[in-house]
């Protein structure tokens, strides 16, 4: 998540500066290999991404997306059939690697209860596994395990 987050970053560089001619056009060619460079390692670090959940998957999928996406567009406005081949090809198996491996994990769901418990009871009552206490405190982060929110998020299964 760290990876993706600091190359997302890296991949929506600009150049700034008072570059004219030549050199602005040299800047913009080397502004444009920083992100495609910074892209490729982000789909790198998506596909060795390990989402705990199928919202965790759709999340790195759609933030990998968004930058992927306005460089297809900037690829395509510029003229350059062989990048936007490239990046489309890139998009369309991150869709398919976070798409597949989401699909096999399970989902959050809001639980709400009337009154707060402990997180004990929680796992038991959600999970008929009182072990699973312990992921249910890292999920909703409350004050003290046995006064649990009377909202948190929680795996399906």
């Amino acid at each position: 998540g760290d990876a993706l987050r600091g190359l997302g970053t890296m991949a929506t560089f600009s150049a700034v500066g008072a570059a004219a001619g030549d050199e602005l056009v040299i800047q913009e060619a080397c502004a444009d290999a920083f992100r495609r460079a910074a892209l490729a390692s982000m789909a790198i670090a998506a596909s060795q991404y390990q989402p705990s959940t199928s919202d965790d998957a759709a999340s790195a999928r759609d933030q990998v997306l968004e930058i992927l996406d306005a460089q297809v567009t900037i690829a395509g406005d510029q003229f350059e059939d062989g990048v936007f081949s490239s990046l489309q090809a890139l998009r369309a198996q991150v869709v398919q690697d976070l798409n597949a491996r989401g699909a096999v994990l399970p989902t959050l769901v809001t639980v709400t209860v009337a009154a707060a418990l402990p997180s004990l009871a929680l796992a038991q009552r959600l999970y008929r596994d009182a072990t699973r206490a312990d992921e249910l405190v890292t999920r909703a982060a409350p004050a003290h395990p046995a006064f649990m929110p009377r909202t948190f998020q929680a795996l399906n299964s």
